[in-house]
């Protein structure tokens, strides 16, 4: 619907509420996933369980139970062999195997060794990953970029990250500093 309230895209699917990235929206019709031009026509068929947004050049798909990866043309760059994944930021995309979470590239090499229980994507160059229990930042060489542990951190946002040591939450710079 245009700003005067005149129908512009008329489309069929279940779900045709997702936004366009990079010319495209998902959509979702007898729960198989694919994704629109401006058009209104089927750019990228409807053939997987599930998909991301196009918020980067390649997004994720699940296919078979397992999530992988494509381009803007819809071809799978990288295989389906992933139990979780999140889209990539930063050049880097946190991904599950067999309970472990690492890093790859968007050629599909590993960056990151699979060695975490759990872990987020890279914001301002860091990510919070969990590891024997404890919270902890990394850089994206895999290395420890803070000295503490914590209970549990979120990912930092305008520098500043939450983070808490037992019930007590706050908030910390690049550096580790309480603010």
């Amino acid at each position: 619907i245009d700003l005067a309230g005149n129908l512009v895209l008329v489309t069929n699917f279940d779900y045709p509420n997702y936004s366009f990235y990079y010319g495209l929206a998902k959509v979702v019709k007898d729960n198989k996933t694919g994704f629109i031009g401006k058009n209104g026509k089927v750019e990228i068929p409807l053939q997987f369980q599930d998909a991301g947004d196009f918020t980067d050049i390649l997004t994720w798909v699940k296919a078979n139970g397992k999530y992988g990866f494509i381009n803007l043309e819809g071809k799978i760059v990288i295989e389906p062999v992933y139990d979780l994944v999140e889209s990539f930021t930063e050049g880097l995309a946190c991904v599950s195997q067999k309970g472990k979470f690492g890093y790859i590239n968007e050629r599909g090499e590993k960056i990151i060794q699979f060695q975490f229980q759990e872990a987020s994507s890279f914001r301002e160059g860091l990510a919070s990953v969990k590891q024997n229990g404890k919270y902890f930042f990394i850089n994206k060489y895999g290395k420890r970029a803070i000295k503490s542990n914590f209970d549990f951190a979120n990912s930092f946002y305008e520098g500043l990250a939450r983070v808490r040591i037992d019930e007590k939450y706050g908030y910390i710079n690049k550096r580790g500093e309480w603010i």
